[in-house]
């Protein structure tokens, strides 16, 4: 309470305010990607993604978690294409 009080009261500036006032709900810790597939009927299908690792680097590569009762991991699983990009 006292801190919260004193912020208010005082008026700090906005660099304090930025660095330690930000809601955690706000900032992903990881980066977020969206991974695009395609059925077999060409029907696209996105999908947000967090859990992606890259694995090499020559060739670019990246292991990506899915679940396996999806419609991108059923698309993925049939198709060698798909598009990986980054969010943030």
């Amino acid at each position: 309470m006292d801190f919260l009080y004193i912020v208010f009261k005082y008026n700090i500036d906005n660099t304090f305010k930025e660095k330690y006032m930000q809601r955690p709900w706000n900032k992903t810790p990881l980066p977020v990607y969206s991974l695009v597939t395609c059925s077999q009927e060409n029907i696209y299908n996105m999908n947000i993604c967090t859990y992606v690792v890259p694995i090499s680097m020559q060739p670019k590569r990246y292991m990506i978690a899915l679940d396996p009762t999806t419609k991108t991991y059923e698309n993925f699983s049939q198709s060698t294409k798909a598009v990986l990009q980054i969010l943030s």
